[in-house]
Formats: C-alpha cells, sequence, structure tokens
C-alpha cells in the first residue's frame, strides 16, 4: 500500500457510479435508472468514490455524466428484459427526430452527445416530460440507417 501526500488535496480518477442507484438519486439532476447505461452492466458502481467520501473527501460536479443517449429494446424470447443500446450516431440523421413525450421537438439531434443529454435533463425540469424522450423516424430513415438494436431494412435481391 502507497500513501499520497498533498499541500491542499488530490484528484480520484475512479470511473463513475452510474450503475449504482442511490448515488444516482443522490446527485444526478434527473438520476434515471440504472438499467438505461451503456456502459457494461455491473461496472462503474462508485466503490472508490464511496470509499473516498467515508473517510471525508469533498466531491464536486457529481450531477455530470457521459449522456450518452440510450436506447431501450425488449429482448425477443426473454420476458420482461430490455437491451439497453447507445444511439449516439443513430440520432441527427435525415428523416428522423426526438421528442419528449408532448411531441415537442427538444433540441438539434445533430450535436454532440453531451449537448443532447444537457439538453434532455433542461426539457426534463421544465416540462417534465423528458425522462424519456422518443426518436421518432419514417420509412426512408428505417431502410437507410440502424437505430439501437434495429439494423437497417436490407436490400432485397430481385
Amino acid at each position: 500500500m502507497s500513501t499520497v501526500t498533498a499541500r491542499r488535496g488530490m484528484v480520484i480518477c475512479a470511473g463513475g457510479f452510474e450503475w449504482n442507484q442511490e448515488l444516482r438519486n443522490r446527485y444526478f439532476t434527473i438520476p434515471g435508472d440504472r438499467r438505461w447505461s451503456s456502459t457494461p452492466e455491473e461496472a462503474n458502481r462508485g466503490e472508490l468514490l464511496q470509499a473516498a467520501m467515508e473517510i471525508g473527501a469533498n466531491v464536486e460536479f457529481m450531477e455530470n455524466g457521459w449522456w450518452v443517449p440510450t436506447m431501450s429494446k425488449p429482448m425477443r424470447g426473454v420476458s420482461n428484459f430490455h437491451e439497453i443500446h447507445q444511439v449516439t450516431f443513430d440520432v441527427g440523421r435525415p428523416h428522423s427526430v426526438c421528442v419528449n413525450r408532448n411531441g415537442d421537438r427538444f433540441v438539434n439531434e445533430a450535436c454532440g452527445y453531451d449537448r443532447f443529454g444537457n439538453a434532455m435533463i433542461k426539457d426534463q425540469l421544465e416540462t417534465g416530460k423528458n425522462a424519456p424522450c422518443w426518436l421518432v423516424f419514417d420509412a426512408t430513415f428505417r431502410r437507410k440507417f440502424p437505430a439501437g438494436g434495429l439494423h437497417a431494412f436490407a436490400k432485397h435481391a430481385r
């Protein structure tokens, strides 16, 4: 075991805590469900963070996250289980729009994933209608592009 000393403090980089529902509830502005995380299941549980806080560490910026958009898709043949897919590159394509439960567009979908996530949070705080949101697309999108776990339609040979 090593001892590290510092005059004014130290920075510990130990990953996130997105698989720890208690920490999500405590620190995230909109906690969401830990199952919505795009990281491997049970990864990033915040153990080092909790150990540091137990010995008096101060923490900051805990409300921030990676905010990668994800899509929940029921898994075929398995009851009550949903696959989670990143849709970082699936939003912002032609023939699609992201909307809240009111059907209102809340973001320019072509923005970066962090801005997309922050727009979701902002809209949720303002309307209470954005956790979750929906990616709505037409037949042209469905034919040309993937969306989460949905692959683009393959062209049939004639």
